[in-house]
């Protein structure tokens, strides 16, 4: 056991000389570079990573996250250069991100929210690190871990927000708001990933996490209606309308929890709804989508597409009805 302990410590302290190692290869070579000590010494903090330094002595656990913490600024002051790095460069700062969002991580023994909070910006760091290097496996990786607190935080958060509103504790409320927002970037960060990567189901899933406590934040809820608009926006364009009408009739869902939603916006997805219903042939769901449009907000376009959809329906009194609407309506141009 004294053994064990022992060589706990020394693994420590050689994970400390290690850091300091590199901050002084770091202030020596301002512009990146990739020799030999440096490749090394990330080589040997990995291996001392993997023998878990951890160490029930306050004053060496603390010594051990400290030394992390140095290394990871030396990261962020890295990338907050802005160089147009190689790819080896950027794979080794990739890889010492990694050691010290994992030795942080660990070395973190409560179980606060604010722990959880600090966790998941660092995996989420991370992940973009990786991404940036072009490695997606290491950065899903690094996602799974934060996308794991971020439902933990999120979980904890609103059972604490229904215990202070019975207790009437603004304050509280307050901070447990601040821990959902940490959850929410992170799932449509999450989800403009998955998109961008064409998943469109998990960047689907991403959003759908975040309706969970929309209730909460109701600044939100306009930014992830206009989100799932815009993406149906682009389904639209590639012609799969099927998709569409999915993500479409996620963004009603959610925009009608909006307090201060626009009567405009709302009658334009479901103008787009009706049209994707229509390139399906499902001239019923169309027609009923277009009407809920124009008895919201009648617009010369939504009049155009009504009047189209009731000549499929061969609906020629509600034709003549719907084109001398279109013609009287002020928006209507000549052209149209």
């Amino acid at each position: 056991m004294v053994v064990k302990k022992k060589q706990s410590i020394e693994n420590v302290e050689q994970f400390c000389r290690y850091v300091d190692q590199l901050d002084k290869i770091s202030e020596k070579n301002q512009q990146p570079s990739l020799d030999v000590n440096t490749t090394t010494i990330i080589d040997s903090i990995e291996k001392l990573v993997q023998t878990k330094l951890t160490n029930p002595d306050r004053t060496i656990q603390d010594a051990l996250k400290s030394a992390a913490s140095k290394l990871w600024n030396a990261c962020v002051s890295r990338s907050q250069r802005k160089q147009n790095e190689p790819k080896d460069i950027q794979i080794l700062f990739s890889r010492m991100r990694q050691v010290a969002c994992d030795v942080i991580t660990s070395s973190w023994k409560d179980n606060t929210q604010a722990r959880h909070i600090e966790c998941l910006r660092l995996y989420n760091r991370t992940a973009k690190s990786w991404r940036d290097a072009s490695d997606l496996d290491k950065a899903n990786k690094c996602y799974d871990n934060a996308s794991n607190l971020a439902d933990l935080i999120s979980d904890r958060a609103m059972e604490e927000i229904i215990s202070d509103m019975e207790q009437d504790e603004d304050q509280a409320i307050k901070e447990k708001q601040e821990a959902l927002t940490s959850a929410y970037t992170f799932y449509m960060t999450r989800s403009q990933i998955h998109w961008e990567s064409n998943q469109k189901e998990l960047a689907m899933t991403s959003i759908n996490k975040v309706k969970r406590f929309l209730e909460y934040l109701p600044a939100e809820i306009h930014n992830v209606s206009m989100t799932q608009y815009n993406n149906a926006v682009e389904l639209h364009k590639s012609k799969n309308y099927d998709d569409a009408i999915v993500w479409l009739k996620e963004c009603l869902e959610v925009s009608e929890k909006d307090p201060n939603r626009q009567v405009s916006k709302y009658s334009r997805t479901l103008r787009l709804l009706s049209n994707c219903y229509l390139e399906v042939k499902n001239v019923d769901h169309a027609l009923n989508c277009i009407q809920l449009a124009n008895k919201s907000y009648k617009t010369s376009p939504g009049l155009v597409l009504q009047t189209k959809i009731y000549i499929h329906m061969n609906r020629e009194e509600e034709v003549n009805h719907s084109l001398v609407e279109t013609v009287n309506h002020p928006e209507t141009n000549l052209k149209m």
